[in-house]
């Protein structure tokens, strides 16, 4: 329930970052999300890779939406770490010296390339239905 209560009041006074609530709500956050953010931009980064690497070494899965996924979980990371960057201390942002619109870039080039995998997924099975 302690959580909740921080939460609520990071909703609350979020307008007023002076707020003694949000700023210690806030300071309890930043550890939380450094910690998670430094996964999403280093090691979970490393994970996307592999399980990328796997997919591709099945035929099966050569035109699967699952590797649609793949690039939609690596774009939501470089998302998250564009957005947040001023949170993430720099040991834990392998991106620390890129600038935002370069990650922005990079996570719009793997959206892209999801939503194309998304689509052949789609149309592929259209095909094997026979509805094409």
């Amino acid at each position: 329930m302690q959580k909740l209560k921080s939460f609520e009041r990071i909703a609350a006074t979020s307008d007023d970052p002076t707020d003694d609530a949000y700023v210690a709500a806030k300071n309890e956050l930043i550890p939380l999300l450094q910690e998670i953010y430094g996964l999403a931009s280093s090691d979970v980064r490393a994970k996307i890779a592999a399980v990328e690497a796997v997919y591709k070494s099945y035929p099966h899965y050569e035109n699967s939406f699952e590797l649609g996924v793949i690039y939609n979980n690596r774009a939501a990371a470089l998302i998250t770490i564009s957005l947040f960057r001023d949170s993430i201390r720099a040991d834990y942002n392998p991106l620390f010296n890129t600038s935002s619109d370069s990650i922005m870039n990079m996570a719009e080039s793997n959206i892209r390339k999801a939503i194309s995998i998304y689509n052949n997924w789609i149309k592929n099975l259209a095909v094997k239905a026979g509805k094409i």
